[in-house]
């Protein structure tokens, strides 16, 4: 099943809209929908493999095709013509379905599911989403039970053999497994979605080695598919700067993104993995100062000198900080505002970013700087926390970090309930100015 869509709170929404409102690909979009055609049978290693194979409309085996390629709105227009002209054919509750887990619909899928079956014991598409969803929320024994229903009804099901080898994955791990899946992946003959399903299964194959998943992720940059190209490039990137440890590889993916306006919408981010890439090399420890200086400055110049940003960045690796800092030039943090007027600091302060912020009091920033409507400190007592455990730490962490750089506590704690008294008032209490009782 494709991801699905989940809800982001208020105070990151600054951060995700100029992602999910990137200009990109209208026309695109357009285009390769427009292209979407129902999924052809696929020969692969002796047999013969068919897409939903107990639907056989054209109209519903594209309207599938499309939502496999996140094509939304013509999927609706395809569905909404067929239904108008056919409005008794329940084979639509499949679509509906699917639809509705896309969209985090999750008891409406169920309960559209088990009528379809009330009225079709047969219809072997839906037992397959059930398999799927079943994997999804690591019910295996249920899922292999519907796969093994499947398997004497419609052998020849491609979502079976899909789901099939999730499972295989997940319990084989075995190099027949990953054999296959690299099979899926690199075969023109099976649809993008099919690919990457099979690419996020070699994923989850135990001790996969390097090597494969290496492959996997260049794999994915030679077909199209739902998923956007510079999408999975900045992936590879990420890989091969934070996993596989070949950063001069990742300059060769990241160039050309950088060099095309088309990929305008993603540059800051993939300047960050530039600056990682650059601040990885200046790290290896066979360099002389002359080499790793040079390097720190080439990662200076990719975000335009902004050494707060650098600075970050060294942050979140502790084994580079000792080395690396002392390349980088002393200088103030800007106190300009973005567009949400927010300023380095409080930027840091909303994302959770222990790191981004000692890097900006580091370079004196002002921790009585405002954020929104409150201090720097009070915001962080009267915004709600997204999860204690993963929260806890680095909200403890900054706070103590602002409070040591000479922030002011909070006037009032009215607002301090539940996980902000368990965590952060023993903070607060850690300092002279903070509250006694």
């Amino acid at each position: 099943m494709e991801p699905r869509l989940s809800r982001k709170r208020r105070y990151l929404a600054p951060f995700l809209l100029p992602l999910l409102l990137q200009p990109v690909a209208a026309a695109t979009l357009e285009e390769r929908c427009a292209g979407v055609q129902p999924i052809a049978d696929i020969k692969f290693d002796g047999r013969t493999l068919q897409s939903t194979p107990d639907i056989q409309e054209p109209a519903l085996r594209r309207a599938d095709a499309l939502l496999s390629a996140r094509c939304y709105d013509l999927y609706q227009q395809v569905v909404d013509d067929y239904v108008a002209q056919h409005p008794d054919d329940d084979r639509v509750w499949f679509l509906y379905a699917r639809m509705s887990w896309i969209f985090d619909q999750k008891s409406k899928a169920q309960v559209l599911m088990t009528r379809a079956l009330a009225k079709r014991p047969d219809f072997t598409s839906i037992k397959v989403l059930q398999a799927s969803l079943a994997i999804d929320e690591n019910r295996l024994q249920d899922a292999q039970a519907l796969l093994a229903q499947i398997e004497k009804e419609q052998p020849q099901d491609l979502g079976l053999f899909i789901e099939q080898l999730r499972i295989d994955a997940l319990l084989l791990s075995d190099a027949a497994t990953t054999r296959t899946l690299l099979a899926v992946l690199e075969s023109p003959a099976f649809p993008g979605s099919a690919r990457e399903r099979a690419f996020a299964s070699l994923r989850q194959v135990r001790n996969q080695s390097l090597d494969v998943l290496e492959r996997a992720y260049r794999a994915l940059l030679t077909f199209e598919s739902a998923v956007c190209y510079e999408c999975k490039a900045r992936e590879l990137a990420y890989f091969l700067i934070n996993t596989r440890g070949k950063p001069e590889q990742a300059h060769a993916v990241l160039d050309p993104l950088l060099a095309s306006e088309d990929y305008q919408y993603m540059w800051e981010g993939l300047r960050r993995l530039k600056v990682d890439a650059y601040l990885m090399q200046a790290a290896q420890p066979e360099l002389d100062q002359v080499q790793r200086k040079g390097l720190v400055e080439q990662a200076g110049r990719v975000v335009g000198n902004d050494w707060a940003q650098v600075e970050e960045r060294v942050a979140r690796r502790p084994e580079m900080l000792g080395m690396l800092q002392e390349y980088i030039p002393r200088g103030s943090v800007a106190e300009t505002v973005d567009e949400y007027g927010h300023t380095v600091l409080c930027n840091a302060v909303v994302a959770s970013d222990v790191y981004a912020v000692r890097a900006a009091l580091r370079r004196g920033a002002n921790p009585n700087g405002q954020c929104e409507s409150w201090t720097l400190v009070q915001y962080m007592f009267v915004v709600g926390w997204r999860g204690v455990e993963h929260e806890a730490t680095a909200r403890t962490d900054i706070l103590r970090a602002l409070l040591t750089a000479g922030a002011k506590p909070p006037q009032h704690l009215g607002d301090c309930r539940e996980e902000c008294q368990k965590y952060l008032v023993p903070v607060l209490r850690e300092f002279p100015q903070g509250p006694r009782a």
